[in-house]
């Protein structure tokens, strides 16, 4: 059972920054693309770096952050419960983890049966957020196309 948490709190990181990223990239390449439109209007020469810095240090913020939060194992536990709809067996399972009876040993026992069959990836899937990604690259793509094109601030 510990192996299948450790596992699934992993998975849940990725999950994390992926759902995280895809809110964060419409409004990041908005901003750059703002930026790249400052110095597209007026005679700047630090907006297309700032807009370079804004976007490098999202990415360098949120893997930061991703690596780096606390996920306790009754979260992950509760994540786990909640994806494979097991009716709270792995966080029963932590929750008497120290419980020397028979009841404590079938809740470690069903945990651990359920454990060595589940998969990280069906307790917690990948979230799709397509149109949030495409809107990110249209915006990225435009940033990028008026910053390398030719200006006539330039």
């Amino acid at each position: 059972m510990l192996t299948f948490l450790s596992k699934l709190r992993a998975r849940l990181r990725v999950v994390w920054l992926l759902a995280t990223a895809s809110l964060l990239a419409p409004i990041v390449a908005a901003g750059a693309l703002s930026l790249v439109l400052i110095g597209f209007i007026f005679p700047l020469g630090w907006p297309e770096r700032l807009a370079l810095g804004l976007v490098l240090g999202t990415v360098i913020g949120l893997v930061l952050v991703m690596l780096f939060q606390r996920l306790p194992m009754v979260a992950v536990a509760r994540a786990a419960d909640r994806g494979l709809r097991t009716e709270d067996a792995f966080g029963a399972a932590l929750q008497f983890h120290d419980l020397d009876s028979e009841f404590g040993h079938r809740i470690r026992q069903r945990a651990e049966n359920l454990g060595k069959g589940a998969v990280p990836a069906e307790a917690a899937p990948l979230p799709l957020a397509g149109i949030r990604w495409l809107v990110a690259l249209v915006l990225g793509a435009a940033a990028v196309g008026l910053a390398f094109g030719p200006n006539p601030q330039d």
